[in-house]
């Protein structure tokens, strides 16, 4: 659905974005991660043709995009971290504008239909101004879906909601990819790209640093949780005694932390398991992986 090959973005002497190379196929949900100013705003402009690269190519369903190709524009939503919303528009005059500008057919029925998808109605003749700042990012993801697109582009799309209007815009975003469209997420909160994502690309100084699934990424990282029935200070012992165990963590009586530099998760187990082992799983998250990756290239 998306390719991105060698793209690189200069604004004068600053090199903003390095020969990024990525595809996403149709139906992925991608998380874009990077700390502020790695260049991912930037590769987001590029891709839905606000920005132009310097170098590179991108293509947009198997096609070859330039700035005035429209079919592209056409498969792309695109919502900025602060969409260019009219305030004093109401909800359904600025929907019903953004379907003239983007030539969209049967204008009213996709304007009803979006605003039942984004839960609008309610606030249909409300002037845009007027809104939470919830409402006025479910009006953005509104124009950006208006027209039906393959590819979608969230540029931080939950930055300064509270945790409830988060998760209720974080559950809207599964609702709306549901393996039919392909969506490219930027945001700063990891657990939402841990709830939303099949996969995460991870960038820094304009340079991507990892790219894979999350699953993946996770068990690169060589550290488990191991919780037991019984006490585990014997248990404790006998995991300092294996060569290849590097640190334990003890987190409570009945619950460690390990970490090891050799896959010996079986053996772990085996011995865990006369203390009655309730559970042995991965203890690394997206953000311990995150911030090591990033703190690599600082």
């Amino acid at each position: 659905m998306l390719k991105l090959h060698q793209i690189s973005k200069k604004y004068g002497l600053h090199q903003a974005v390095k020969s990024l190379s990525f595809s996403i196929s149709e139906g992925e949900v991608v998380g874009f991660l990077g700390p502020n100013g790695a260049g991912k705003s930037t590769t987001m402009r590029i891709i839905s043709g606000c920005s132009t690269p310097t170098t590179g190519q991108l293509y947009i369903d198997s096609t070859l995009a330039t700035p005035h190709t429209k079919d592209n524009k056409r498969n792309i939503g695109y919502v900025p971290e602060n969409p260019p919303l009219y305030p004093e528009m109401m909800v359904e005059e600025y929907l019903l504008f953004c379907c003239a500008i983007k030539n969209v057919s049967s204008p009213y029925k996709a304007t009803q239909k979006i605003l039942r998808t984004c839960a609008l109605e309610t606030h249909a003749h409300q002037q845009i101004y007027t809104l939470s700042k919830g409402y006025k990012q479910r009006v953005g993801l509104a124009q950006a879906l208006i027209h039906n697109p393959k590819l979608l582009i969230l540029d931080e799309p939950t930055s300064g909601l509270d945790p409830e209007q988060r998760i209720e815009f974080r559950n809207l975003i599964k609702k709306l990819s549901n393996g039919d469209r392909t969506v490219l997420l930027s945001t700063h909160i990891l657990s939402e790209v841990e709830a939303i994502c099949d996969r995460v690309i991870i960038i820094a100084h304009g340079s991507i640093v990892a790219q894979d699934t999350i699953h993946n990424l996770k068990s690169m990282e060589q550290r488990v949780r191991i919780q037991t029935k019984k006490e585990n200070t014997k248990l404790c012992t006998q995991l300092e005694q294996h060569a290849h165990i590097t640190r334990i963590f003890s987190i409570s009586p009945h619950e460690l932390e390990v970490e090891y530099d050799k896959d010996i998760r079986s053996e772990i187990a085996a011995l865990a398991v006369p203390f009655s082992l309730i559970e042995l799983k991965q203890a690394t998250t997206l953000e311990d992986i995150y911030l090591r990756l990033i703190t690599k290239t600082s």
